[in-house]
């Protein structure tokens, strides 16, 4: 007859396994778009956390960083509709254009440079930096211009 196992021991090996399962989870969702990241985050409060966590952030960010950069040819549409651009990943025959609404109201847009999904805008008074991946933007305003 084999031995009883202790609740203990079965306690251990359930919170090692607990443990295992979320590592391989967080292997797997700091792979995905940062834009699928977020939406994830609404699934539960334990997603949530486990998204929000400085270790995710760090491994999400090293794995995009290791990852091939990509170059990206923004276009206009439409001269009269300002606000509608194309992006084009010209690296790739396969991959078609994304369309995206940027938030200026401007009818010239001038790129300084993007780094890690952002992309630094310049305008007479300061800049934009905008996240197209979730929409988001922040202007920074600078006085002495």
């Amino acid at each position: 007859m084999p031995p009883k196992k202790s609740k203990h021991n079965q306690a251990t090996n359930s919170a090692a396994a607990l443990a295992a399962c979320e590592d391989l989870m967080l292997c797997i969702l700091a792979r995905l778009p940062v834009k699928s990241i977020f939406q994830f985050k609404s699934v539960c409060k334990s997603w949530n956390h486990l998204l929000s966590t400085q270790e995710f952030v760090k491994l999400q960010v090293k794995l995009s960083n290791e990852s091939k950069n990509q170059s990206f040819l923004i276009h206009r549409i439409n001269k009269n509709d300002s606000n509608t651009i194309s992006v084009f990943n010209i690296e790739s025959d396969e991959e078609k254009a994304k369309i995206l609404d940027h938030p200026f109201n401007y009818t010239q847009i001038d790129i300084v440079g993007c780094c890690r999904g952002l992309v630094c805008i310049r305008r007479d008074k300061g800049f934009v930096l905008w996240n197209p991946a979730m929409d988001l933007s922040k202007t920074v305003l600078l006085g002495f211009i």
